[in-house]
């Protein structure tokens, strides 16, 4: 049974939420940049979620091209706080957080294709069937 993309974010928001960075020259806490590789269902549920709280600022948000019309769409509706990058490498050099939100059999593929730093987190949105 799916989750409703509400709940999705609610969870997403308090996953944010746990994650403190601190800028090594001033540390300070800093919210984590987001990104987002696959930008369906899901991710789009989850965004639309960080992005319609009032509560605290919304992280800064980079989504990845593959889904270009959605992707495009999420950042005219939250211009300034949602933006697409070129390609994937550029989402993950551009994030502290790294969402995967693709289908089961590219999840190998997409992430091969990566140079991920240790000091970031990866957060797997990949459905599967039970």
């Amino acid at each position: 049974r799916a989750m409703a993309p509400r709940r999705l974010a609610l969870i997403s928001r308090g996953l944010i939420g746990m994650v403190s960075l601190r800028a090594a020259h001033t540390n300070a806490l800093v919210e984590p940049r987001l990104g987002f590789i696959g930008v369906g269902t899901i991710a789009s549920a989850v965004v639309r979620g960080l992005c319609a709280g009032d509560e605290t600022p919304p992280p800064s948000i980079l989504l990845g091209p593959r889904s270009a019309v959605t992707a495009q769409a999420l950042a005219a509706e939250f211009a300034g706080r949602v933006s697409v990058a070129p390609d994937n490498q550029a989402v993950v050099d551009g994030c502290d957080v790294l969402f995967l939100s693709v289908l089961p059999q590219q999840a190998s593929g997409v992430l091969e294709a990566l140079c991920l730093r240790e000091d970031q987190l990866l957060v797997s949105l990949i459905s599967t069937a039970s």
